[in-house]
């Protein structure tokens, strides 16, 4: 009985593992939203099995500007906030699931970032990136702008160089093409910083700056 037992439970970790999916129309998307409507982003999580497929998610990152009301769905439940973790319902054979964002700015321009790890059930270690970055309205006037910002060379190589205009330490985060972050720097007030790049391999990336809690810029960068 005691073999049988763990026969039994290693073939479920093997389902679990077998468990695969994909993510349409990507695993990072980019979206400008409007800033006094209601704006709805969503990437749909298609099940590549020969079964039925049970998944989860949990919440990495939520940074966006205060006042922005924000409220996650998924294909069981809309929260109406972004929760910790979620549960979804299981995705028939062929079938599709969901996570979608429910983006009201309340006439609010700035920049939201919003990452999740989506796994099979019981297996969070086989996840997938989930990345949303929305750009609502335009950089309030009287902010410095990405010139004064003076970040380059884009594309580069091994270096690139960042001048802090702002009068706060400017935080920067850099993530690759599926949302993870590849590196994370703190510039202070006018200040010119490194931000090394050597051991990344090439791509696209963006690099979003946020100073006191608020994202106030992005910039997609180019690593040859």
């Amino acid at each position: 009985m005691r073999l049988f037992s763990t026969l039994l439970f290693c073939l479920a970790g093997l389902s679990v593992q077998s468990q695969l999916f994909s993510l349409q129309p990507d695993s990072l998307l980019e979206a400008q939203a409007e800033t006094d409507i209601h704006n709805l982003f969503q990437v749909d999580i298609l099940n590549e099995t020969e079964g039925s497929l049970a998944l989860s998610w949990r919440r990495v990152e939520s940074n966006y500007p205060e006042g922005w009301e924000v409220e996650l769905c998924d294909n069981q439940y809309c929260y109406g906030l972004i929760p910790a973790s979620g549960d979804m319902w299981p995705i028939s054979q062929g079938g599709s699931g969901y996570l979608r964002l429910d983006i009201f700015p309340n006439g609010q321009p700035g920049l939201g970032v919003f990452r999740f790890r989506v796994y099979p059930t019981g297996g969070p270690d086989s996840y997938q990136w989930v990345s949303f970055i929305v750009q609502a309205g335009l950089t309030s006037s009287g902010e410095p702008g990405l010139a004064a910002l003076r970040f380059g060379p884009n594309p580069c190589g091994e270096l690139a160089r960042l001048f802090n205009p702002w009068p706060q330490t400017l935080n920067l985060k850099l993530f690759n093409s599926a949302g993870q972050l590849a590196r994370e720097l703190s510039v202070p007030p006018s200040t010119e910083a490194q931000l090394g790049l050597a051991t990344l391999p090439p791509g696209a990336y963006w690099l979003a700056g946020s100073a006191q809690g608020r994202i106030i810029f992005r910039e997609k960068v180019i690593k040859q």
